[in-house]
């Protein structure tokens, strides 16, 4: 911090510095200096003094805590900085508690306490200041404590080495933790065994848990448990066995009525079982077998004749009525009759005669003569001779006699013919067989005059009515059906089968009508299907110009729908195919097919 004058140079810096001056005899003289910076001494220091005690720091006299500086001279005249940095020691104060035994006495730093209180002492700490010591001494209670125990009878209880097994208050004086005595009062109790009695019952389906086990059987018991003290507990069980109680209920009532059986109202024949809880709570099982009672349903017909009557249950009846009547039958259920009064009137029988045709039959249907006793002669041709209204097939006209037994025991008698109609006599022609395109004429007659003949085509369809002869042109194979019906409304019918041969044997022979050009293999090709004897001569395709697109004399070669070389746009084209008949004729086909793109 500071400089040097040489020469009028002001020098701050260490160095060698020159300077040239002219001396009286005007010679130069150099001068040469060296020039040093002496060095600034700074000094520090740490004092510890204690709390209230003074410090003489060069002539500064300090007692509290911090940092001091003093400024010094060298030897060299240089300024010398000294630095102090005080630390004060607090005074200690400690805190110490100790408890001592009633007449007792303890030892602190060579002094001894046998009272309780607050003392103070000062001692020399390790830095040599004073520290104050702050003694709290107390009395320590003597240690009192009780403990209440139960043992079982027959045990012993450990108390501090001494075995005990009578009950009573013990006491013992044990040296505490504190080193003072403490004193242990023992209540001590003996709990002694525990012997129960148990009754009880279970129905013969349970179970009784006894402990651990599961006894069904009646019996005496005997088990050992521990209580809830932990001494044992001896239980003796006495044990019932109620068996499940079945009664059975044998009952019956009559038809239509119901049986309340326990709350369940039945009314059908059969067992029904109802289980009950008894007053122990055991199973009751009582078995109804319950039967059903008829009701007696009876009727009875009486039948008078005009002008009489009847007694029922001391009533006279003169006339026709019906009623019931119910009574109380031997097992006490209703028993129903009913009565039915017929009145047959003055008996008058009629019965008509009858025409039937040749192998017919006809019922024979008596007037007059219901609910009595018939008896037809003669037997030939009837289904029954005792019945009211017998079926009637005699072979030739026949003449029957029907007896009666009338009201009062007289036989009253009526008679019916049944004439027998002759048939037609039909005849038809034989079986024909003719070609294709020809014409035929059917005939037939019949032996009777004046009878009627229809003609059927395959028995469905009339054709003509009143023909004896028809004329016809079938284009195959045909049955016709000729009915003869005579003036009585009685008929014979037989059938004449007119064989047609195809030699072409056209509907054989199947030609496509459309066909695609797509190239997909699915009707591609313009294909003729023959399954007959014919034979494809020739085909030809024209399109809508009239121009041929394409020829063949083969049938195996088909048409795929090209005309040089190129597919034909889609329409419709005409197609003559020539066929020749297996009798060596030709017949043309044609038709039209259509392409599809």
């Amino acid at each position: 911090g500071s400089s040097y004058d040489f020469n009028n140079m002001t020098l701050t810096e260490a160095g060698t510095f020159l300077d040239t001056v002219t001396t009286p005899e005007g010679c130069d003289s150099i001068i040469t200096l060296n020039l040093t910076i002496a060095p600034v001494i700074m000094g520090g220091e740490t004092i510890e003094i204690c709390e209230g005690d003074t410090l003489i720091y060069h002539g500064q006299t300090i007692t509290q805590e911090g940092l001091y500086t003093a400024q010094l001279s060298t030897l060299k005249g240089c300024d010398s900085l000294a630095t102090l940095n005080l630390i004060t020691i607090d005074r200690v104060t400690e805190n110490h508690q100790f408890g001592i035994c009633p007449g007792g006495s303890i030892n602190i730093e060579g002094v001894v306490y046998d009272s309780i209180g607050i003392f103070y002492d000062t001692i020399k700490t390790v830095n040599g200041c004073d520290s104050i010591l702050e003694i709290l001494i107390t009395e320590i209670a003597i240690s009192t404590s009780t403990i209440e125990a139960s043992i079982c009878e027959n045990e012993r209880y450990d108390f501090n080495s001494e075995f005990i097994n009578q009950a009573g208050t013990y006491y013992d004086t044990l040296a505490a933790s504190t080193g003072c005595d403490s004193v242990v009062t023992l209540e001590l109790s003996v709990i002694p065994l525990i012997y129960d009695t148990v009754h009880t019952s279970i129905c013969d389906d349970s179970y009784f848990l006894f402990g651990a086990d599961t006894i069904s059987s009646a019996g005496d018991y005997q088990k050992t448990f521990s209580a809830i003290s932990g001494c044992d507990s001896v239980v003796t069980l006495f044990l019932n066995v109620i068996k499940t109680k079945n009664t059975l209920i044998e009952a019956s009532i009559c038809a239509g009525e119901t049986y309340n059986f326990n709350g369940q109202v039945v009314d059908t024949a059969g067992n029904y079982v109802s289980i009950l809880k008894g007053f122990e709570g055991c199973d009751s099982i009582i078995t109804l077998e319950l039967g059903i009672l008829p009701n007696s349903d009876t009727s009875e017909i009486y039948t008078i004749c005009e002008g009489e009557s009847v007694e029922i249950n001391g009533i006279e009846y003169d006339f026709a009525t019906t009623f019931t009547e119910t009574f109380t039958a031997a097992n006490g259920c209703d028993s129903s009759v009913t009565y039915t009064i017929n009145v047959t009137p003055e008996i008058i029988i009629s019965i008509e005669d009858a025409a039937i045709c040749e192998g017919e039959s006809i019922q024979l249907i008596l007037v007059g003569a219901e609910n009595r006793n018939v008896a037809w002669s003669p037997a030939e041709g009837l289904s029954c001779t005792d019945c009211y209204a017998p079926i009637a097939s005699p072979e030739v006209t026949t003449t029957y006699m029907v007896a009666v037994e009338g009201c009062f025991g007289e036989i009253i008698t009526a008679s019916v013919t049944v004439e027998i109609v002759p048939l037609p006599g039909l005849v038809a022609m034989e079986d024909q067989t003719i070609k294709k395109g020809e014409t035929i004429s059917i005939s037939a007659q019949t032996s009777e005059s004046g009878s009627i003949i229809d003609w059927y085509k395959e028995k469905t369809e009339l054709i003509c009515t009143d023909c004896p002869i028809i004329t016809q042109k079938p284009d195959k194979t045909t049955e016709y059906t000729v009915i003869a019906t005579n003036e009585l409304g009685c008929f014979e019918e037989d059938d004449v089968v007119i064989f047609v041969e195809d030699p072409c044997e056209l509907d054989k022979i199947e030609i496509v009508n459309a066909m695609t050009t797509n190239e997909d293999g699915v009707n591609d090709l313009f294909e003729i299907r023959n399954t007959g004897l014919s034979e494809v001569v020739n085909v030809e395709i024209f399109n809508r110009w009239g121009e041929k697109v394409f020829e063949t004399n083969d049938p195996e070669i088909k048409w795929d729908g090209t005309f040089r070389g190129m597919y034909v746009n889609p329409g419709v084209y005409v197609y003559i195919v020539e066929v020749m008949c297996f009798d060596g004729d030709h017949v043309i086909l044609n038709g039209n097919v259509t392409v599809i793109k």
